[in-house]
């Protein structure tokens, strides 16, 4: 029987975790309200980036928990 992924068949039996945080799904506009996205820039809790933003090379105020792409899709990156 094939192992699962918790059971260690990362990439040549390494720990499968071994890869750091996975990136948050990003959330379309018609899949957030208007309100919610006002309320996370009343909150200064947005910041717009660029399509090839990467948040490895990248620092954001830390009250910052999400980021808008210019097609307006929503990313969560960070928890307050």
């Amino acid at each position: 029987m094939a192992k699962t992924v918790s059971e260690g068949t990362g990439a040549a039996g390494s720990d499968p975790y071994a890869h750091g945080p996975l990136r948050a799904e990003r959330i379309s506009p018609g899949k957030y309200t208007a309100r919610f996205l006002n309320d996370l820039k009343a909150q200064n809790q947005v910041a717009p980036v660029e399509e090839n933003w990467d948040p490895a090379r990248s620092t954001l105020p830390p009250r910052v928990n999400w980021v808008i792409y210019p097609n307006g899709d929503l990313e969560r990156v960070g928890f307050d």
